[in-house]
């Protein structure tokens, strides 16, 4: 850890202005107290609060470079004694032989000086102790800050793995549907293939573009969601129909990308598979307080449902959501006789 007197110029001035203030806290008390001349109690408090000031750098690094394991505490406790030692006894014979240099002749501020000799030695020792400790909180505290903000710094990305696995779940597994629609159209309507690959290439195009964590626009994540849908109807013709309807407000309000893809695609999967069943889904948004409410709509077949599952689409839906927002109430599913609602909450503030 960098000094931190030296490492900017407000430490600096801090660190000085607080040995001024010592020092003038101790010329007050010469004065007053002990009844001083105030010109040897100045020169005395100037003094020996600047070699403080100097003790107290030589501390900083003693403290840096001792530190305070277990397996080590008494050869630390041995090095600040004899550190404490060594600092305190050259503060203050070097501050009496300066002192000494400065006042000539003055026998009453030599008795003085000899007469509080042994209190500056305490004095001094008392100081040390009181920097060495006031330093380890402070390293304490930096190392407790850094690894707090490792951990946050970790967790991010470990979230971010998380939702780019989730979002490789989901996209694999769509490409993979419609890559198996486009081989059966190139034998039975090569137009329709190539048309379906030109969409292909477009949603996938937007999809890749976008981080799992990334938030858009609704109106443009439903653009998206009828660019998927597009392609789904070139598989499922006149069988699909689908039916968006958002209020204004809620089309500049913001989602996560592709969270409604799985869904969407959940709801065709359910309604048209397996069955002769005409799919009706319905996308409803509205802006309700602080949070952009989502309604996905769509009949079923419930024998093909319990056979089949819920698949991983509404798991992923799911786990995104708590992910990002780390709430587990954004998500709800409803069953009516031969529907099945999904209602999305996505928080705004």
């Amino acid at each position: 850890m960098q000094n931190q007197f030296a490492s900017k110029d407000s430490n600096r001035l801090v660190y000085l202005l607080i040995w001024a203030l010592v020092g003038i806290g101790y010329t007050t008390i010469l004065i007053f107290i002990l009844h001083v001349e105030w010109l040897q109690a100045s020169v005395d408090a100037f003094v020996f609060s600047s070699l403080l000031a100097v003790m107290g750098i030589a501390v900083w690094y003693i403290v840096k470079f001792s530190g305070l394991d277990s397996a080590r505490v008494i050869n630390t406790l041995a090095t600040h004694l004899v550190a404490a030692g060594m600092l305190v006894f050259v503060l203050v014979s070097g501050g009496e032989a300066i002192l000494n240099s400065f006042i000539n002749n003055q026998s009453e501020f030599y008795e003085f000086a000899s007469t509080y000799h042994v209190y500056r030695l305490v004095i001094g020792g008392v100081i040390y102790v009181l920097l060495a400790v006031n330093f380890y909180l402070v390293f304490y505290y930096e190392e407790y800050r850094s690894r707090k903000i490792r951990e946050v710094e970790m967790d991010k990305h470990l979230k971010s793995a998380e939702l780019n696995m989730l979002k490789a779940q989901i996209n694999p597994h769509f490409i993979f549907n419609s890559l198996n629609s486009v081989s059966s159209l190139t034998l039975t309507n090569p137009e329709k293939a190539h048309e379906m690959v030109v969409q292909l290439a477009d949603f996938l195009r937007y999809s890749i573009r976008k981080n799992a964590d990334q938030l858009v626009k609704l109106e443009q994540e439903i653009e998206a969601i009828q660019l998927f849908l597009e392609i789904e109807k070139i598989r499922y013709g006149e069988r699909l129909k689908v039916d968006v309807l958002c209020d204004e407000k809620s089309k500049n309000q913001v989602l996560p990308a592709l969270i409604l893809q799985p869904i969407v695609e959940n709801a065709i999967k359910y309604s048209l598979h397996e069955t002769d069943l005409e799919s009706i889904i319905n996308i409803g948004c509205k802006s309700v307080a602080e949070d952009l409410v989502i309604t996905i709509t769509n009949n079923f077949d419930k024998g093909v449902v319990t056979k089949k599952g819920e698949g991983i689409g509404l798991k992923n839906v799911i786990n995104r959501l708590s992910l990002i927002y780390n709430r587990q109430d954004l998500l709800d599913t409803l069953i009516i006789e031969d529907v099945f609602k999904v209602e999305i909450k996505i928080p705004q503030a």
